[in-house]
């Protein structure tokens, strides 16, 4: 926007007040709602502007002769990081200053700072405004307007003689609140993110995402809490799904953690973890389904809601004039977070419970028994800092959720043993008399078919499954099919009738063609093909003697425990009873 042209009336200042005394007492007489008066000087004066949860600062100065410091000053305080957004107002001078506070003004000035310049003639240079342009404008007319005088500045002096003194302890008492709170290592933070840090190591050594990794590492399944795996209530807080998920958890866990540790202390914040991780996996668990989860959302949100019961709650243990922007931040983090839930693949029940859980345990008071403000703003910035004082039962208790995750971790793996998802699997011979073969299996796979003790009726004819696609590194599925002898032309012309009827699955795309294989006089065709969750689906087809054989095998990659071929390879073992 252009300098604006000169005002027709321009009312000379009147004797004994600056331009920014009279730029003031406007903005305080012009304001509809009551400007918080910071700093008043014949040189500079600081307002506050507040509505709602948001609020503005409006810094009035005058023009120095020395633009070029000017300029570098301006610079800084446009560039710095800031809470709130600010009005800057230069009082005085000509278009020179105008020239300066273009200079200055960065190409994207964060927080909708706002740039005003008043010349001694009256004229307004206003290119970005929220609040200040619309109280001033036209400046000139207004000025006029009001008879500010000596009395007047003496008047808002005298007004804001108790505001000023209270903002000026408000400043001191978070001046001694950042000093206090520095002075603070978040060990139980610090504790909890290496441990993910160190789990998610061992998902990346057995195979990252993969669901036999995450459901035998402990991910939280309806199914496995039926069978009594009650570790997962826990574990599942320690897994992710990938590399994004477990970064943008352990930052929000890292940077909340540690502002409400320093706040609450360790014990107090290893106990606000453990209760919210638990309520959000009870959540879960509850709505789940047949589906599993992971993460460490729910107790994430735990201290989401605890940090908006710090921000909300009469009797706070945060500063005054820290208040407004924690609840500005809590605000917009729990909005971004409730609209995060409902995304699709986010479990929102373990957010909401977990959430509701740290909120309720800071309501209660439960967690800052014994734990006042004064604890965190008596004293001096540089005194040493006495430490957050906890009763011995929240040590215990903080104590035994550190270890309860510890030995839910251990059981778990102990019970599921997912390195040996790493390890190549062992063969042991399996016949069938109802399927007429005797074949080769990986050891350990279970039957999934099973409805008897003694080889029951399978419950699709002729075919038997072992393994689970979800928990194990493959399934396997035998299906043996008594056919006429036949010789080698025959064979290959009962393989070309076969792979015309074959259909491709459902989702799934084609890795290879058909391909032929030979096992010593007998023929054999195999299959391959991907879906879009990365399962791997092999199929092969062997003509024996008096038998067609067909194994099929799911299976994820990058395990040891379900190797490349798995489907020929079976299959090439199979012998006719």
């Amino acid at each position: 926007m252009q300098p604006l042209p000169p005002m027709d009336s321009t009312e000379p200042l009147r004797a004994g007040l600056t331009l920014v005394q009279r730029i003031a007492l406007l903005l305080r007489h012009e304001s509809k709602t009551p400007l918080g008066t910071q700093f008043l000087s014949p040189q500079r004066c600081v307002f506050s502007h507040k509505k709602g949860l948001g609020a503005m600062d409006v810094l009035v100065l005058a023009a120095p002769a020395d633009l070029a410091s000017f300029e570098l000053q301006l610079r800084k305080i446009m560039s710095a990081p800031k809470p709130n957004p600010v009005e800057i107002v230069v009082a005085g001078g000509d278009d020179a200053v105008v020239d300066c506070m273009k200079r200055a003004k960065p190409r994207l000035v964060p927080k909708a700072t706002g740039l005003i310049h008043i010349a001694d003639d009256l004229r307004m240079w206003a290119p970005s405004s929220q609040l200040v342009k619309k109280l001033l404008d036209p400046v000139a007319s207004k000025l006029k307007e009001h008879d500010f005088d000596e009395v007047s500045w003496a008047l808002l002096k005298d007004e804001t003689r108790e505001e000023i003194a209270q903002v000026h302890a408000e400043g001191e008492e978070l001046q001694v609140f950042i000093a206090r709170i520095r002075k603070r290592r978040p060990v139980a933070t610090y504790a909890i993110v290496t441990l993910i840090g160190l789990v998610f190591a061992m998902q990346m050594y057995v195979s990252i995402g993969s669901p036999p990794t995450l459901l035998r590492m402990g991910a939280l399944s309806a199914q496995g809490i039926a069978r009594g795996e009650w570790w997962r209530l826990i574990t599942c807080t320690l897994l992710h799904g990938g590399v994004e998920h477990v970064l943008i958890n352990a930052y929000v866990l890292f940077v909340l953690g540690s502002f409400v540790e320093r706040i609450l202390g360790p014990a107090r914040l290893m106990v606000l973890y453990f209760v919210s991780a638990l309520a959000g996996s009870v959540g879960s668990v509850l709505f789940l389904g047949d589906t599993f989860s992971v993460g460490a959302s729910g107790a994430i949100w735990g201290l989401l809601g605890a940090h908006a019961v710090l921000a909300f709650r009469r009797q706070t243990l945060l500063p005054a004039a820290m208040i407004p922007g924690a609840r500005k931040a809590a605000v917009i983090n729990l909005g971004i977070n409730v609209a995060a839930s409902f995304l699709p693949h986010v479990d929102m029940w373990a957010h909401f419970f977990g959430g509701a859980a740290g909120a309720l345990l800071l309501m209660s008071g439960l967690l800052t028994r014994s734990l006042t403000k004064e604890d965190l703003v008596a004293g001096h910035a540089d005194a040493p800092d006495p430490g957050v004082p906890s009763p011995a039962w929240m040590k215990s208790v903080a104590l035994l959720s550190a270890l309860s995750l510890l030995v839910a971790l251990g059981i778990g793996w102990h019970a599921t043993k997912p390195w040996t998802l790493k390890v190549a699997p062992e063969f042991a011979a399996w016949s069938s008399n109802t399927l007429g073969i005797q074949l080769d299996l990986p050891v350990g796979l279970a039957r999934a078919d099973a409805r008897a003790e003694e080889e029951p009726e399978p419950a699709v004819p002729g075919e038997v499954v072992f393994g689970d696609v979800m928990s194990d590194a493959m399934t396997i599925g035998v299906f043996a099919a008594a056919v006429d002898p036949l010789d080698a032309t025959q064979q290959d012309a009962e393989l070309t009738a076969l792979a015309s009827q074959l259909e491709r699955p459902e989702h799934a795309t084609v890795d290879f063609e058909l391909r032929r294989f030979t096992d010593g006089r007998d023929q054999g065709m195999e299959v391959r093909y991907s879906f879009p969750s990365g399962l791997i689906y092999e199929r092969a087809f062997l003509m024996r003697p008096g038998r067609l054989i067909r194994i099929e095998a799911y299976r994820w990659p990058n395990l040891a425990a379900a190797p490349e071929g798995s489907a020929v390879r079976i299959a090439k073992t199979a012998r006719v009873l």
